[in-house]
């Protein structure tokens, strides 16, 4: 009989298969690639167009696969045996965890529990970094690795890690290297310990490594992975980096977005394992534990460009210098003010956030400003001190509950990235709805990207979309 034998990093099937079930294990374990039409003919002769994650000699594939293999091979009604050989740690560290989990924080962490590895797809501001401790309490491991995609989250992790479990956590990030039973890690740094290079956009640039032995060693001895903001996990360098799991009994993925505009969805699951719980927009925005958003949605005067403009001309000329724009971005943070509201302006480029830091006097945060500059700015916005910051740093992970609104001064045609973006949905004491300013770009190329995130509010009951014109459009 067949065996599928699961480890931390590798699954494989031994025994014999057949020509026609490897075929379909290779079709199962494999996606598309985007535009693959057009790279084709670049490629290899007879190519069709997918990346396969199933080695059809060794019969092998990534563990978080594993459950996929196991259905096909039901589905097939082929016999065989699932043997599980990943390592088993026992209750050795006390972590009380001091907090009051609502129920489908609970149902989540229930469902965690009782499965060795998949995906908590929970919508951005609902607790997943609270369910992650909670989580780590109850196995009570002595070695729990969570991964974050910048410094500023690892920070903020490790306050609210330490609050919620009443531990010192580590830090492995920005050239600190301070492990103990909990670390936090930023996936930069762990990519510079193996010299591995990023290929993901970087915005925050961390201080060099120095010291990469002991960042493998806690890696490679780590029990309990949870990688946050899994969709990044697809990205051929997180997927290098975590190859190096070799001692994890539990990998999860906690994710508000488990999607990817890429199609490359498979090698999120390749790594955490499947989606195992969801918790919607609807449930929590129903129940008082999100805030509805009021979305207007602002036509931009058309401009036409010759075909042979590329698109980062357009962009900058469009959005960055878009007086017209700009000038809506200024009226809606001058009124937000006015009421004494909040508001984030979120950006993409240094320069755009230059610009509109000096109408709206306003502080500007990017990669390049200190890590402690950052935390207190953002202190001081969360304590609206001071009511408006414009910034690059804001797609993913920041925690300010009492802010009234955001700005998507940007635009953008990832739909995980534009729900990503709407941090001013967590409820806060007084606040019945929040607001978000965003636009409809007639122009070459971001006319499509417009649609797409109109398409986006449109779709989920709960958010308020008002189109309107600018003067002039």
């Amino acid at each position: 009989m067949l065996k599928l034998i699961v480890g931390s990093v590798w699954s494989k099937i031994h025994g014999d298969l057949d020509k026609s079930v490897k075929d379909a294990l290779d079709q199962e374990l494999s996606f598309e690639i985007e535009n693959s039409r057009f790279i084709a003919p670049f490629m290899w002769e007879g190519w069709d167009g997918r990346v396969k994650l199933f080695q059809r000699r060794e019969q092998a594939f990534r563990s978080g696969l594993a459950r996929r293999a196991h259905a096909l091979l039901q589905e097939l009604e082929i016999p065989h045996e699932v043997e599980l050989r990943l390592p088993q740690y026992e209750f050795s560290h006390v972590f009380p965890f001091h907090g009051e989990l609502r129920d489908y924080q609970q149902a989540s962490l229930d469902t965690l529990y009782k499965t060795r590895r998949g995906i908590l797809w929970s919508v951005p501001r609902s607790g997943k970094t609270v369910i992650a401790a909670a989580l780590i309490s109850k196995l009570g491991w002595s070695h729990n690795l969570f991964i974050c995609e910048s410094l500023d989250i690892a920070y903020q992790t490790k306050r609210l890690f330490e609050r919620a479990l009443g531990a010192s956590v580590g830090v492995i990030g920005d050239g600190r290297v301070e492990t103990a039973p909990i670390t936090v890690a930023t996936i930069q740094t762990l990519l510079q310990a193996y010299d591995i290079k990023n290929d993901e956009t970087v915005e925050q640039v961390e201080a060099r490594l120095e010291a990469k032995e002991p960042v493998r060693r806690y890696v490679e001895s780590a029990q309990l992975v949870i990688c946050d903001e899994a969709h990044h996990c697809a990205a051929q360098s997180y997927q290098q980096v975590s190859m190096n799991f070799t001692a994890a009994g539990r990998i999860y993925g906690l994710s508000g977005t488990p999607w990817r505009m890429d199609q490359a969805d498979l090698l999120m699951e390749a790594v955490c394992g499947p989606i195992v719980y969801q918790v919607s927009y609807g449930d929590l925005i129903q129940r008082g534990f999100l805030v509805p958003p009021v979305i207007c949605f602002q036509h931009v005067s058309p401009q036409k460009y010759p075909s042979n403009v590329h698109y980062q001309t357009i962009y900058k000329d469009y959005i960055v210098r878009n007086h017209e724009r700009n000038a809506a971005i200024v009226d809606f943070v001058q009124r937000m003010e006015g009421k004494g509201m909040s508001t984030l302006v979120l950006v993409d480029q240094i320069n755009h956030g230059e610009a509109l830091r000096k109408v709206l006097r306003a502080p500007f945060l990017q990669g390049k400003v200190e890590s402690a500059e950052r935390i207190r700015t953002l202190d001081e916005l969360r304590s609206k001190k001071i009511l408006t910051v414009v910034t690059t740093l804001g797609d993913e992970g920041l925690d300010i509950p009492s802010l009234d609104g955001e700005v998507i001064a940007s635009g953008g045609l990832s739909s995980a990235r534009a729900l990503q973006r709407l941090r001013a949905m967590t409820a806060h004491p007084g606040k019945k709805r929040c607001y978000v300013l965003d636009f409809f770009d007639n122009a070459k190329y971001l006319s499509r990207h417009s649609k797409a995130r109109l398409q986006l509010y449109h779709s989920i009951p709960d958010f308020t979309v008002i189109e309107q014109r600018l003067s002039g459009s």
